[in-house]
């Protein structure tokens, strides 16, 4: 039997601050300023479910980029209903190790379609939770396979850090079609107290020797501090951004992420809408006098 892990693969899961609209959470993948000027930054690729989000967020990190970085670096989005030349194009600068685009915002349409098949990637990225393991592995395995080191790190919705059971039983309002369609095993990965290198072994069954071996700088976040994350990252946010996080989901209980009970706007009471009719037709004669003493004066 051949193991299926990889052992410089490194895994993280961090929560998302506030929603998936928050793009901040994404501000550590550039570093303001950029240090040092003749470093490039390592090569990413974030995968993202929505389409027309795949355009938002890499907008959103080139402006964080300087006006001579723009020069060096660029993120570039693609998915699957992009023209095959546009995502040719992309990737064929990607794959350069001095090209122009060095982060790639993409769907897993879009991987499917065109195949990521990028030697030196360092950073996978999954802004928001994937829906079962085997699409977690499936974007993992686009990075570090020159057999180097690589970070595969998932920013997750705060609905995540519950069981199956738990949503079932505490969810205030109707579910999210992603909720609904995420696995329970997913919920177990983000949520697992115990090795993430172990718990995907286990889910697989994979009992070889070579299971549970790395190479890289740590195995998972499980077993060192989320500073060391750092040592991947080009800025030095991700830090704060996962102790902001945590501290939300402190302070609510996990429920922070339940739909929000819809308010009704606040109209006048029924029994002011009398006076304020007549009120409105006095002004309404008052304003038509005025205009008709007006033109007859010229």
């Amino acid at each position: 039997m051949l193991t299926t892990n990889r052992p410089n693969i490194s895994h993280a899961v961090i929560p998302m601050v506030n929603s998936i609209k928050n793009l901040s959470n994404l501000d550590f993948l550039v570093s303001v300023p950029f240090h040092p000027p003749m470093s490039y930054y390592p090569k990413s690729i974030i995968f993202i479910d929505h389409k027309l989000s795949t355009a938002a967020v890499a907008r959103y990190l080139n402006t964080r980029l300087s006006e001579a970085v723009h020069r060096v670096f660029k993120f570039r989005h693609l998915h699957s209903s992009m023209s095959t030349e546009h995502n040719e194009m992309v990737f064929d600068e990607f794959r350069k190790t001095d090209g122009l685009v060095q982060g790639v915002v993409a769907t897993s349409g879009a991987s499917t379609v065109t195949g990521i098949n990028v030697a030196d990637i360092r950073l996978v990225i999954q802004f928001g939770i994937t829906i079962d393991i085997c699409e977690h592995e499936q974007r993992a395995g686009r990075g570090g396979r020159d057999r180097q080191a690589c970070l595969v790190l998932m920013i997750v919705e705060k609905w995540a850090y519950k069981s199956a059971e738990d949503m079932q039983v505490s969810h205030k309002g109707k579910p999210t079609a992603k909720e609904r369609r995420t696995e329970p095993a997913m919920l177990e990965f983000v949520n697992t107290s115990t090795c993430r290198r172990q718990f995907l072994a286990e889910y697989i069954n994979d009992t070889t020797a070579e299971a549970f071996e790395y190479n890289g700088a740590y195995c998972c976040d499980q077993h060192l501090d989320t500073t060391n994350i750092n040592y991947f990252i080009p800025g030095a946010a991700l830090p704060s951004i996962a102790l902001e996080a945590r501290l939300e989901l402190d302070a609510s209980g996990f429920d922070a992420q339940a739909p929000l009970k819809k308010t009704r706007k606040k109209y006048r009471p029924i029994k002011q809408h009398s006076s304020l009719e007549e009120q409105f037709k006095a002004w309404r004669t008052s304003i038509l006098s005025v205009q008709t003493l007006t033109v007859s004066t010229f």
